[in-house]
C-alpha cells in the first residue's frame, strides 16, 4: 500500500475514533464530569437529551472534518 494511503487512513481513524466517542455520553471522562457538574447545580440534561444533540452535531463536524482532511492532503501533497 502507498505510503500517503496509509498516512490518510491513521488520520481518518483518529478522527473517527476522537468523534466517534463522543456519541455517547460514557464514551468520554469529560462528558461523564460534564454531566456530574451539572447535576450538583440541579440542572437535569438526561441521556436522551445528550444522544440527540450529537445525532444533530456530530454528522456534519465530521463531514466537515474529512472535508478539511482531503483538502489538507491535497494541498500537503
Amino acid at each position: 500500500m502507498d505510503p500517503l494511503t496509509l498516512k490518510i487512513a491513521y488520520l481518518a481513524n483518529v478522527i473517527g475514533s476522537d468523534i466517534g466517542s463522543l456519541l455517547l455520553p460514557v464514551g468520554t471522562l469529560a462528558s461523564l464530569i460534564w454531566f456530574h457538574i451539572l447535576k450538583q447545580y440541579k440542572m437535569d440534561i438526561g441521556w436522551m437529551d445528550y444522544v440527540l444533540v450529537t445525532v444533530i452535531v456530530i454528522p456534519p463536524t465530521l463531514l466537515f472534518t474529512l472535508v478539511v482532511l482531503y483538502a489538507w492532503v491535497n494541498w500537503l501533497f
